[in-house]
């Protein structure tokens, strides 16, 4: 195994076929190899991002909202098996041709952000629905609401 020890930092090859015998500070020892350590350190550093890129998703969605208050009765950000979906139930029922453009901008604003790079998020608009209508569209529980 490739290890190299200075000031505190220690060099660990993924290509070596070495384990790891890591004792956190509850004394709770375990063994792991080296591909898994640079895995799990790989996918905390994702989880960080993520987290950092869904913040700011979430700010720029509020303020798109804001701006459309007037025609937007709630939103919602819900968690689907491929991503996020964020779906805006509109005050009218008539379809708004305007405001669907605007929707779709969004969208490809988003899809074609390399701010956005880790989040794969879905849009949709309804029309005025029941609250039990709606459901249908957040089967898996809603994360973030927006209602007026």
């Amino acid at each position: 195994m490739s290890q190299i020890v200075r000031s505190s930092i220690i060099l660990l090859a993924e290509e070596d076929d070495a384990n790891i015998l890591v004792i956190p500070s509850d004394r709770d020892s375990f063994m792991v190899t080296v591909k898994e350590a640079v895995k799990a350190c790989r996918a905390h550093g994702h989880q960080l991002e993520f987290r950092n890129q869904l913040e700011d998703l979430l700010e720029e969605l509020h303020g798109w909202l804001q701006e459309r208050k007037d025609k937007v009765h709630a939103s919602y950000l819900s968690i689907r098996d491929n991503g996020l979906l964020f779906v805006v139930a509109l005050k009218e029922s008539r379809f708004d041709q305007a405001f669907a453009d605007e929707l779709t901008n969004l969208d490809l604003s988003i899809a074609t952000s390399d701010q956005y790079s880790l989040i794969d998020l879905d849009v949709m608009a309804v029309s005025k629905v029941s609250h039990g209508s709606l459901q249908a569209f957040l089967s898996s529980g809603e994360v973030y609401s927006y209602v007026k």
